[in-house]
């Protein structure tokens, strides 16, 4: 849409807005024009995403956008300074936003500036005052509008050089379009016979993106060099380009069906047969329901708990139960839930508890939040996704059973042979049901397309927060893998975020925040999986770095040397047909970092 200003530019001129008037264009120079703005607009083919009101925010956009151009150049024309023209632009634009701001954010978004603001300010600031220089410099508006569009061709070649974003064959031509349509309109305007350029053109347009296409194709292709995988074997890209659903928001659950593989790489049978028993299991205790709410959504960095949510998302959506609430921790409340939950039959309604490794008193502040909406909604069944159980304190232990003893229909998952012994001893008396079942992320299934090039040879995953003795953090403890290695890192993928992440601000209960919630966890799940996909061999303590690994065909190192042991119990109960000890491919088992190092002493070594 943004790349046929130049359109607009002329249906301004014909109705002599400002003063302006049609230019005196020739038919080759019409045809340049046509031939550029279909080249951008096949670039985009493939980040292109459709919805109405982008659409017709676009076409909004064009016209205030070449009106103002229109206006600007008649201010010069008039001996108006390029300077003074900018500060009046900004200082009404400032005026108008203000408001909208103060609207949509409060007055709280005021004292919110950050250097990252400061420098996107300062940016705009001098693009605007290079692009107004521009159109000072051009004989006329429309001349300024190619060359804008042009700018939308430099980003997809830029995004192609510095992050490797591998170019198909629609943005390698119509970058041949643009080059051509862009020379063409100016060799046109200044020479006498523009025919007899025109082939001239057209060859060095071509050859142009013919050079493009072999160095950015060269450069994809460095990283398949590194395919020989001595634990996993092979390792190539799997499927299609999925860039357009990295950043797009919770994959609807076709697609995502869709991308499941069907390489055996040791362990697909117990993939599948995991992902069977998650839908038998919650199928049977969700057949009466088609509405739940979700206790303790995880608004945080740890990309794990993120994949955990998706996948139960994923899973409701393959059950056709419909998600009508949703809480991070601190801002779960009893009576908003309660408003919502009468709003529907009740005898379709439950209260889901998410999933994940912190159920007893590990994290008290979370487990409280888990009781209290135990306590408080006897009157609904309450549901848990998969857990791991841990408890330090007896009193606790005590303190639970009785919360749990006070709700009739209470349903407690548990993903470990460990967690299922502890709730059987202290809970069996109090509980409706126990299920053992799989973690709930291998609701995914085995998703190899998904998997990235990986650009390292090894990805060390190493949590931060050292949970019951782990203490694996810090590049000094993986130093000797450079004696085995030329490429590889180590960090937690808790120290960043997606850069998209802080433009999700979700308030209230709406179908559109619930939408925005699954955005948000499905962002930070896709984060997780690039993370991984980085390197051929990766090392980790986190456990689910090892069932994404495991479910994106990503060989790599189980370090376990926690005294809660999740990551070990889930692989022994779910993915030891994985195991490298079992005759699989993907996963091997260590307990220290020592351990590690042998592992990718051998891998190397073979």
């Amino acid at each position: 849409v943004k790349g046929i200003v130049p359109l607009f530019v002329l249906g301004w001129s014909h109705f002599g807005i400002f003063g302006s008037k049609l230019p005196d264009l020739s038919h080759l120079q019409s045809a340049s024009i046509v031939l550029t703005i279909f080249g951008v607009v096949l670039a985009s083919k493939a980040e292109s995403s459709f919805s109405w009101i982008g659409t017709l925010l676009g076409l909004v956009s064009n016209l205030t956008m070449s009106a103002r151009d229109l206006g600007i150049k008649s201010l010069q024309s008039e001996g108006e300074s390029t300077e003074k023209t900018q500060f009046y632009s900004c200082f009404y634009g400032c005026l108008y936003c203000l408001p909208l701001l103060i609207i949509a954010d409060g007055f709280s978004a005021m004292q919110s500036v950050d250097f990252n603001l400061l420098v996107a300010c300062v940016c705009f600031f001098f693009y605007n005052k290079l692009s107004l220089n521009v159109l000072e410099g051009v004989s006329n508006t429309i001349t300024h509008s190619l060359i804008n569009v042009c700018k939308r061709i430099v980003l997809i070649l830029g995004s192609s050089l510095f992050f490797h974003n591998k170019m198909n064959r629609w943005g390698i031509l119509g970058t041949f379009f643009v080059i051509s349509g862009i020379s063409f309109y100016r060799i046109s305007n200044s020479v006498r016979h523009p025919k007899s350029v025109l082939a001239t053109t057209i060859v060095i347009g071509f050859a142009f993106s013919l050079l493009l296409s072999a160095s950015l194709e060269s450069r994809s292709g460095s990283t398949t060099r590194h395919k020989s995988i001595a634990i996993a074997g092979e390792n190539p890209r799997y499927g299609d380009d999925n860039r357009g659903v990295t950043w797009t928001g919770f994959v609807d659950g076709e697609r995502l069906n869709k991308w499941r593989g069907n390489k055996d790489d040791g362990c697909k049978g117990q993939l599948e047969k995991n992902r069977q028993i998650l839908e038998e299991e919650y199928g049977r205790v969700f057949k009466d329901f088609k509405y739940v709410a979700i206790i303790n959504y995880p608004d945080h960095s740890n990309k794990g708990d993120s994949a955990i949510y998706s996948a139960e998302a994923f899973l409701l959506h393959n059950l056709d139960v419909e998600i009508i609430y949703v809480c991070a921790d601190m801002d779960c409340s009893e009576s908003k839930l309660r408003k919502v939950l009468e709003k529907y039959p009740k005898e379709k309604v439950a209260i889901t508890l998410h999933g994940g490794g912190n159920f007893g008193d590990l994290y008290p502040y979370i487990h409280k939040i888990r009781e209290s909406f135990i306590e408080f909604f006897t009157d609904y069944p309450v549901i848990s996704f998969p857990q791991s159980i841990w408890y330090q304190n007896a009193s606790n232990i005590q303190k639970s059973k009785e919360i749990f003893s006070k709700h009739p229909n209470l349903i407690l998952s548990v993903r470990d042979f460990a967690s299922l012994d502890f709730v059987e001893t202290h809970f069996r008396s109090v509980v409706k049901e126990i299920l053992m079942v799989p973690d709930v992320v291998f609701s995914f299934g085995a998703i190899h397309q998904m998997r990235e090039w990986p650009v390292i040879q090894i990805v060390v995953l190493a949590r931060g927060d050292k949970e019951l003795g782990q203490d694996n953090t810090g590049k000094a403890k993986f130093a000797a893998l450079s004696g085995f290695v030329n490429t590889w890192t180590s960090s937690d993928w808790s120290d960043s975020e997606p850069s998209e992440i802080e433009a999700y601000r979700i308030r209230g209960d709406t179908s559109a925040s619930i939408h925005s919630w699954n955005q948000k966890a499905w962002m930070r799940t896709r984060y997780g999986m690039n993370f991984l996909s980085r390197g051929q061999l990766a090392i980790s303590d986190r456990l689910h770095a090892h069932i994404i690994c495991t479910l994106l065909g990503i060989p790599h190192v189980i370090l376990e040397n926690s005294t809660y042991r999740k990551a070990q119990n889930v692989h022994e109960a779910w993915t030891s047909d994985c195991d490298v000890k079992n005759g699989g491919t993907l996963v091997t088992t260590t307990d220290s970092v020592r351990g590690s190092l042998k592992i990718v002493a051998e891998w190397k070594k073979n």
